[in-house]
Order: C-alpha cells, then sequence, then structure tokens
C-alpha cells in the first residue's frame, strides 16, 4: 500500500514531467509544508494559489487569475491582460501589456505589449515593445524594436534593434548597431561601425566612427577624434582631449588635466587626488577621500561612510547599511538593504537585503532577495528566492527559483 507521502512525490514527480497536464492534477493533489520543510521532495507541485503567484522554472503552479507567472516548461490559466507565460508555454490573448514567453504566443494588443523571443505582437502604437526576431508596429517615438526587427520611423529617441534601422528623426533618437541614423541635432547616438551627423554639444558618436567637434560634453566614438573643448567633455580610446576643467573625462590610454573634484581619469592615465566622489581610472590612484568616492580597479579607497563604493579587488570601510562592496572584498554587516560583492559576505539583516553569490542573507521578512545557491528566510508574500534555492509558501506573488520547490 503507497502511503501519503509517497503518493504526494510520486504526484509531484508525475507533474514535474507532464507539466502542460499540472493545471487539471494541481486540483487533486497538494503537498503539505511539512513534505518540503523536511527535505525529502524534491519537486512539488504549487497550490492553485492567488493572483500574481509566481512559479520557479521547471515547476507547476495554478491556473489562477490575471498576472500569474508560470515557470518555463509549466503550464499557467489563459487569464486576463497582463498575465506571464513561462517559456514554451502558453498564456491567453489577452489586452495591452500582456507578457508572453518565449516560443509561445500572445493576443494582439494595445501598446505597450511586450512579445517574447520568437513570438509575435499586436502592430499597437508609440513604445510597444518586439521580442527578438519579431515585428511590431511601425508606431511613434520611443519605440523599441527587438534585434534584427524593423520599427517605424518615428520620431525623436526612438530607439532600433541591432542590425535593424531607425527613422531619420530629430536629436537624441538612437541606432543599433551597424545599422543608420539621420544626421540630426545635440545629443544624437550612433550605433556602431555607423555614423552620426556632426551635430553639436553632447552629440555622441558610435565606435570607428566620427563626431563633430563640437563643444562641451561632447562625447567621442573610440578609435575617432574629438574637439579640444571645454570642461566635462569626453574623449574616445586611443584618442585625445583637451586638459579642461573639473569634471573632464579622458578616454583610456590618454591624458586628462589634473582638475578638481569628481574629475574622472580614463584606464592607465593619472587623475589629480582630488576631494570626495572623485572617480579613478583603472591600475591609476585616487585621493583617500570621503564618502561615496568610487576607487578604480586593482587601487585603493579611502575607509570612507556609508554608501561608499569600492573597486574589484580593493577594499572599502565596513560603513553602515547600504555601502556596496567590489567582487572578492569584504563589506560592513549593516542593516538592511546592504549589497555585498560576489564571493564576499552580507550582515544577516532585515528585509530586502540583497545577497551577493555564493553568499547568504539573512531569514528576514518579505521582498527580501536571495543570491544563487544561497538561502532566504520562508518569509510572506512577495519574497524572492535565488537558484537553486527554496521559498516560503506564501500568499500572492511570491516568487520561486529556478530547480526549486513550492508547498502546495
Amino acid at each position: 500500500m503507497i502511503s501519503v507521502k509517497h503518493f504526494a512525490a510520486l504526484s509531484s514527480l508525475l507533474l514535474a514531467s507532464m507539466p502542460l497536464l499540472a493545471s487539471n492534477a494541481l486540483a487533486a493533489v497538494s503537498v503539505s509544508p511539512a513534505a518540503n520543510l523536511d527535505g525529502r521532495l524534491v519537486v512539488i507541485a504549487a497550490q492553485e494559489g492567488p493572483t500574481g503567484t509566481v512559479r520557479n522554472p521547471w515547476g507547476s503552479v495554478a491556473e489562477g487569475p490575471a498576472g500569474t507567472v508560470c515557470n518555463p516548461w509549466g503550464s499557467i490559466a489563459e487569464g486576463p491582460a497582463g498575465t506571464v507565460r513561462n517559456p514554451w508555454g502558453s498564456v491567453a490573448e489577452g489586452p495591452a501589456g500582456t507578457v508572453r514567453n518565449p516560443w509561445g504566443s500572445i493576443a494582439e494588443g494595445p501598446a505597450g505589449t511586450v512579445r517574447n523571443p520568437w513570438g509575435s505582437v499586436a502592430e499597437g502604437p508609440a513604445g510597444t515593445v518586439r521580442n527578438p526576431w519579431g515585428s511590431v508596429a511601425e508606431g511613434p517615438a520611443g519605440t523599441v524594436r527587438n534585434p534584427w526587427g524593423s520599427v517605424a520611423e518615428g520620431p525623436a529617441g526612438t530607439v532600433r534593434n541591432p542590425w535593424g534601422s531607425v527613422a531619420e528623426g530629430p536629436a537624441g533618437t538612437v541606432r543599433n548597431p551597424w545599422g543608420s541614423v539621420a544626421e540630426g541635432p545635440a545629443g544624437t547616438v550612433r550605433n556602431p561601425w555607423g555614423s552620426v551627423a556632426e551635430g553639436p554639444a553632447g552629440t555622441v558618436r558610435n565606435p570607428w566612427g566620427s563626431v563633430a567637434e563640437g563643444p562641451a560634453g561632447t562625447v567621442r566614438n573610440p578609435w575617432g577624434s574629438i574637439a579640444e573643448g571645454p570642461a566635462g567633455t569626453v574623449r574616445n580610446p586611443w584618442g585625445s582631449v583637451a586638459e579642461g576643467p573639473a569634471g573632464t573625462v579622458r578616454n583610456p590610454w590618454g591624458s586628462v588635466a589634473e582638475g578638481p573634484a569628481g574629475t574622472v581619469r580614463n584606464p592607465w592615465g593619472s587623475v589629480a587626488e582630488g576631494p570626495a566622489g572623485t572617480v579613478r581610472n583603472p591600475w591609476g590612484s585616487i585621493a583617500e577621500g570621503p564618502a561615496g568616492t568610487v576607487r578604480n580597479p586593482w587601487g585603493s579607497v579611502a575607509e570612507g561612510p556609508a554608501g561608499t563604493v569600492r573597486n574589484p579587488w580593493g577594499s572599502i570601510a565596513e560603513g553602515p547599511a547600504g555601502t556596496v562592496r567590489n567582487p572578492w572584498g569584504s563589506v560592513a554587516e549593516g542593516p538592511a538593504g546592504t549589497v555585498r560583492n560576489p564571493w564576499g559576505s552580507v550582515a544577516e539583516g532585515p528585509a530586502g537585503t540583497v545577497r551577493n553569490p555564493w553568499g547568504s542573507v539573512a531569514e528576514g521578512p518579505a521582498g527580501t532577495v536571495r543570491n544563487p545557491w544561497g538561502s532566504v528566510a520562508e518569509g510572506p508574500a512577495g519574497t524572492v528566492r535565488n537558484p537553486w534555492g527554496s521559498v516560503t509558501e506564501g500568499p500572492a506573488g511570491t516568487v520561486r527559483n529556478p530547480w526549486g520547490s513550492m508547498n502546495a
């Protein structure tokens, strides 16, 4: 005779291997929270919970109402607008803004609807986003196109996907790599290997291109050239820029004036030992200034107060909450929200604290985020779990990590 425990385990394994049938079997089979706590079950079917509940990949989730998200290779009810589907799944052809998983399908709704890769989405109005290899309506300004796709020749600020094309619109329009963009006014950005108008100040040039020798703040693409303008002008790599005033940025292998606070130096260069917030280029040096000063890789920075950022392989003071640490470093065991660098450690603080990969974080309340291969408290709704981890069987909106498990 099969025990309830064995029956639950077999049912869970069956549901994992037959995700498309999970919606029919979940109502009949559930697993107690205790089964997950003793660690004997690897695959656990999710309960038919409330709206917005998220399921981890390779798992299953109830066919709930609108906005519920299903894990990859799973299944989810054909609910209303905004419902998200896991990859290789399916979701109802709902209204605007609904998101579709890769290789799936979604209704041809209105503006802003997002499509999964290799899918399709309605030719809606401005700002609608298209998945890669798909298509999107030739709408107005700011519409974004997926790679290898196409987008309407709209007005300023429209963004184009790589290898695509975008209208020759006004200032600020962005071009995808290997494409082309109108020779518009100031601030227009060019994709790599392309070309951009020799416009006014602040115009940005793509790599291997050219840009006008405009006024202050103009940015030059790599291997190009830029006018020796005033303060804040940025130089492309292997180029040159005027020894301007404070805040001027230098391209790699170049040189920049030893200006005042906040001046940024290009790699392998040098920058003045200015006050707080000054940034140093890699392999350089920077003054041991106050809080918030940023250090270049392999350098050093003062053991300042909270929020100071440290460059990789460096060191930073064990400051208060929210201080960020560089990789392979260390950071104080501060309060909630403190971020830890990879392979480091962070205090077991309260809710919302973020942990670096391979680290650990306190078993705090709802919404706490866990780093990969770590662990997170079995908190309330909305708590997020890192991959290969586990999360409590909380209420609606709780997110499950990939290859994990969720109680019924």
